[in-house]
């Protein structure tokens, strides 16, 4: 019984009928209780009700997911069965001038995609093995995508060729290795477990290897304003390196956990570091470091990014979230979904925010707003 009744607002094994969930929830939401809760026993209900203190987060979360809509303003997606993904998307992100999104979705397409319209407009390529995590370089011509542990492929989007290609020295453990550009159009990305380099343009050539961690590097980040460059391992341990020459000028420890997300403030004078559902600020300048926000989810973040003007910061967990960046409140969710959200990208011009998930869609979202905007491509499995 209490299973059941915790289940109506919190991601539970314990599934009920529609009705009777709706129906909770509305109690649960309007500050009443289910009449079954008073026939628990005493110590029972003390049991269940401060699982219900513990949980006030997720709560509060559902509450407010019960008011939105899954549908979003402009539904553009395409009947043709081709155009869309058919299994979940890993990654997403808008070109440089903002009017395409480019995807890597586990049915082994990378695929183009019209902001304006929500059109697919076609499958850039097909890759071997799934592809985890993808990057665009500054002029829009070329995506830098991880194959699992298999090699970073650079493809050439409108041939969808591959013109390019990272291979480890040997076996990788780490299957979803970060890729990026920087504005100079350098590849930054692993070349193997434990080592960062700097790869010239087009990737030929011998890139700047950036070494020091003890453990798998699982996250980068870079900021063209500050000339830096971030790395993070699973064991918790961040280093900044110069953008230009690969020196080391900064390493701390976040935490004894893999680091989630790193994300540079606009301005470059601070990184955003995740890391077990918590998130700390680092003031470059000051080498000083502040928990801002600390998230009772259990799972981990997978993306973090300050808005377009620096006051906002963006995380993704079960679903994205924004918060104020200066003072840690949260101001708003996105979204009524419960599947897990994969990864996040912001438009260039601050003001939609692009995410992928346990499905096969893209979602669009107004920052601002928190409106649920546009999709790319139709749900095939969508979350019960």
């Amino acid at each position: 019984m209490r299973c059941a009744l915790l289940a109506v607002v919190v991601i539970s094994a314990c599934p009920l009928a529609a009705e009777a969930r709706d129906m909770a929830l509305t109690e649960f939401c309007s500050g009443q209780r289910p009449p079954e809760i008073a026939r628990l026993p005493a110590k029972s209900r003390t049991e269940f009700e401060q699982q219900l203190a513990e949980r006030a987060e997720e709560i509060e979360i559902a509450c407010a997911q019960a008011k939105l809509s899954p549908k979003p303003v402009h539904d553009t997606a395409d009947a043709d069965p081709t155009a869309t993904h058919t299994d979940w998307n890993w990654d997403a992100r808008f070109t440089p001038d903002g009017r395409q999104v480019v995807s890597a979705g586990k049915d082994l397409t990378l695929r183009l995609w019209d902001v304006a319209t929500g059109r697919h407009l076609r499958v850039i390529a097909k890759v071997p093995v799934r592809p985890l995590w993808l990057a665009i370089s500054p002029d829009g011509s070329r995506i830098a995508v991880s194959i699992d542990t298999q090699h970073i492929a650079l493809i050439d989007i409108d041939s969808g060729k591959e013109v390019g290609r990272i291979a480890p020295p040997g076996k990788t453990l780490n299957s979803r290795r970060p890729v990026i550009f920087d504005g100079a159009g350098r590849l930054i990305a692993q070349i193997d477990d434990r080592t960062a380099g700097i790869f010239p343009p087009g990737i030929d050539g011998t890139p700047i290897r950036l070494e020091g961690h003890a453990r798998h590097i699982l996250q980068i980040a870079v900021s063209d304003t500050a000339r830096l460059i971030a790395t993070g391992d699973d064991g918790g341990a961040v280093h900044l390196w110069d953008l230009e020459t690969g020196r080391r000028v900064d390493s701390f420890t976040a935490a004894d956990r893999s680091i989630d997300g790193l994300g540079f403030s606009p301005d470059g004078g601070k990184l955003a570091v995740a890391v077990d559902g918590k998130v700390f600020i680092r003031d470059i300048g000051a080498r000083q470091t502040a928990r801002l926000i600390t998230s009772t989810w259990r799972l981990g973040m997978h993306g973090i990014a300050f808005t377009r003007d620096g006051k906002g910061l963006i995380t993704a967990r079960i679903l994205p979230e924004l918060w104020n960046a200066a003072t840690g409140e949260k101001l708003r969710h996105f979204g009524p979904f419960s599947d897990l959200t994969h990864s996040l990208a912001l438009s260039p011009d601050g003001k939609y925010l692009l995410t992928t998930h346990i499905g096969s869609d893209l979602r669009l979202w107004e920052i601002e707003s928190g409106t649920f905007f546009r999709r790319f491509g139709r749900d095939v499995n969508p979350p019960r």
